[in-house]
């Protein structure tokens, strides 16, 4: 897959407080972990996150990330976005945990499911459920791709898309299960319409013969 360079900073101060003045002029904060390294805390300016990974966070997987060191030169890092955490709100980014690794070391990463085409089972009333838009995969970094990609377009009215249908590049293997449902096309919900109970007939008026019981009493 391409990799896309996203310049970082090396952070300096520490704590809470720290990030939330951060995320205020516009940074969000990240940390970068890899194998015989120590952690190393970044910032890195909201935009330029963005625009790289998304608005979701599920853009590029393999990345250039250069690091700059507070002015001691830039280091470049291959990385994998390995967790986003975003306001739940804003849905702005928070932090962002990359993996420092080798483009042939083995990883687990996830990859997004781009999901294109109308299934024509839609035609017939079928209502599209949509239950997974990821999977985690298993395969040499240089190998990693962006997203999987499948045409629903066949899918009829009852038929289901399975992880096992999805075509993965070679040296990739998906970890998920293969029996489980990424998509199913169900047949239109039929809405019964309440039987409305008849209402009981009107209680007849007593009538109290006053005339006839005055009549009798005078007797």
């Amino acid at each position: 897959m391409e990799q896309v360079e996203l310049a970082a900073q090396v952070r300096a101060d520490k704590g809470s407080s720290a990030a939330r003045r951060l995320r205020r002029e516009g940074w969000v904060t990240a940390n970068l972990y890899g194998k015989e390294m120590t952690p190393v805390m970044l910032q890195i300016n909201a935009r330029s996150l963005r625009d790289v990974l998304g608005p979701t966070g599920a853009g590029h997987n393999l990345l250039t990330l250069k690091v700059d060191g507070n002015g001691q030169g830039a280091t470049s890092y291959t990385a994998v976005v390995k967790e986003v955490q975003r306001n739940p709100l804003t849905r702005a980014f928070v932090t962002v945990d990359f993996q420092s690794v080798s483009l042939t070391e083995r990883i687990t990463a996830i990859v997004v499911l781009a999901l294109h085409g109308t299934p024509v089972g839609t035609k017939d009333g079928g209502i599209v459920e949509h239950f997974l838009h990821e999977v985690e995969v298993q395969c040499q970094a240089q190998h990693l791709p962006e997203r999987l990609v499948h045409d629903l377009t066949g899918l009829k009215v009852h038929d289901s898309l399975y992880v096992r249908d999805l075509a993965v590049p070679e040296g990739v293997t998906i970890l998920n299960e293969a029996d489980e449902v990424i998509l199913s096309v169900t047949p239109p919900r039929l809405v019964v319409e309440p039987e409305v109970a008849a209402e009981p007939a009107a209680a007849e008026p007593e009538v109290i013969q006053r005339g006839k019981k005055v009549a009798e009493d005078e007797k």
